[in-house]
């Protein structure tokens, strides 16, 4: 109901009189380009983009068969909640992309990435480049970051249609909720992943010459380099209009803070100990996981995920 959402929707309506005010023409250009591809939000451009459904098809089926109290509307209307605010916050997305100043968004990005190196005495991305002990723990950090988004959108589905979704509405809350305390920041606080900055170099601007010193050693391995190039262009705008700067913070840290908050709640309500303990705990390492791919990656600077860790528990206290 309007009521259950009334917050989420005051506070993107309050997003787009911002973007309105700072850019206005690239939000009306926005709504007119965003494209069907990224509905969904959490896994656009990516073929998975059709699990969900297909998995709620297959949970709506089977739960229908064992209980007469599940209702398909319920699950209807959950999902059109979620397909309305993944396209508004695409199109608010596509708007500050488009709004961002490049000399802005490279004197922060290079300041991110100094902050890094004051905090951990390294780059952490290039850190473990070097340092990363198989090509098992690659493949599975690598694979983690790269599918979290899928994994999510699964868990989604299955919240929708687990007990008529009473656990639903508090997870959607909080992933809208993420994305609106983060929106301001990218605006405030634009920069694109150290990925385009330094290696694919979409500002052409030179790197400073602690990391020049770095990049000259190439990517650790030809896996690595093939997904670390493959993401640089899937966030790169050809026609050299968007700059991807939702950066600091990262939500891919904090989805990863709710997702595993939320496993946690609802296996504790099903009482069962011994299935907590050990689902939360794969939930948890799923989120520690996604991070430590997100920076070797390169997709993001290790404050970024600091960043989307606090607001992934700002967000639980608000929620409370």
């Amino acid at each position: 109901t309007y009521k259950d959402f009334k917050i989420i929707i005051l506070s993107y309506l309050a997003l787009f009189a911002i973007s309105f005010i700072l850019y206005p023409k690239e939000l009306l250009l926005a709504f007119i380009h965003t494209k069907p591809s990224s509905v969904l939000g959490l896994v656009r451009y990516d073929p998975l983009v059709y699990i969900p459904l297909l998995a709620l098809l297959c949970f709506t089926i089977f739960t229908f068969r064992k209980t007469r109290s599940f209702k398909v509307s319920n699950s209807i209307i959950s999902i059109s909640i979620w397909i309305f605010f993944s396209i508004l916050s695409s199109v608010l997305l596509s708007t500050i992309f488009a709004g961002a100043d490049p000399g802005n968004v490279a004197d922060w990005s290079n300041t991110f990435m100094s902050a890094d190196l004051k905090l951990f005495g390294t780059y952490p991305g290039f850190w473990l480049h070097q340092h990363l002990p198989s090509s098992f723990l690659e493949k599975l950090i690598v694979y983690t970051y790269i599918y979290l988004p899928a994994i999510i959108s699964l868990w989604t589905v299955f919240l929708i249609v687990y007990k008529n979704g009473i656990f639903y509405k508090d997870f959607i809350h909080k992933m809208f909720l993420a994305f609106i305390v983060c929106f301001p920041l990218w605006i405030l606080l634009p920069s694109i992943c150290p990925g385009q900055m330094y290696i694919g170099n979409i500002l052409k601007q030179p790197a400073p010459s602690p990391v020049s010193e770095v990049l000259v050693k190439g990517p650790p391995s030809v896996f690595a380099g093939k997904n670390i190039n493959l993401l640089i262009k899937k966030w790169t705008d050809p026609t050299e209009k968007q700059l991807a700067i939702s950066t600091f913070p990262s939500m891919h840290s904090t989805w990863g803070i709710i997702f595993a908050y939320s496993v946690a709640t609802v296996l504790f309500a099903i009482r069962n100990k011994y299935k907590w303990a050990i689902l939360t705990t794969v939930a948890i390492c799923v989120a520690i996981l996604n991070m430590f791919g997100a920076i070797y990656l390169l997709q993001h600077y290790a404050i970024d995920l600091l960043a989307g860790i606090v607001i992934g528990i700002l967000v639980q206290k608000i929620k409370r």
